[in-house]
């Protein structure tokens, strides 16, 4: 990002490394929280794999796709060829790697919440 700004690249170039920065930092804040709420919930079994998972490939799929993005300058909204394909995928990767991790996060807590 820094050499993007220093080199006057442009503020589209800018905002992507922005983009990648915060986004892939906020990914790892988010795996270091999965993880201790499956440790203070004591997730085991398909209940922990069904958390942990899906986190996990969401945190690869942003770090190949956001970089690449702001490398290739690719958005990755729609299935395109060549290189916004693989930003494509890394966003849908990580964005549904999120959403699964979070909704089975929930209903481990709603389940473990009506039990207790």
């Amino acid at each position: 990002m820094g050499k993007a700004i220093n080199q006057n690249a442009g503020e589209d170039k800018v905002r992507a490394w922005r983009v990648a920065h915060s986004g892939l930092c906020m990914g790892g804040v988010m795996l270091m929280v999965v993880a201790v709420v499956v440790g203070q919930l004591g997730l085991t079994g398909v209940a922990r794999a069904s958390v942990v998972w899906p986190a996990v490939v969401s945190g690869y799929g942003f770090a190949v796709g956001l970089p690449f993005g702001a490398i290739t300058g690719q958005r990755g909204l729609h299935s395109g060829g060549g290189p916004n394909q693989v930003v494509y995928l890394g966003n849908v990767f990580g964005a549904y790697g999120s959403l699964i991790s979070t909704f089975a996060l929930l209903v481990v807590v709603v389940k473990r919440l009506v039990v207790t």
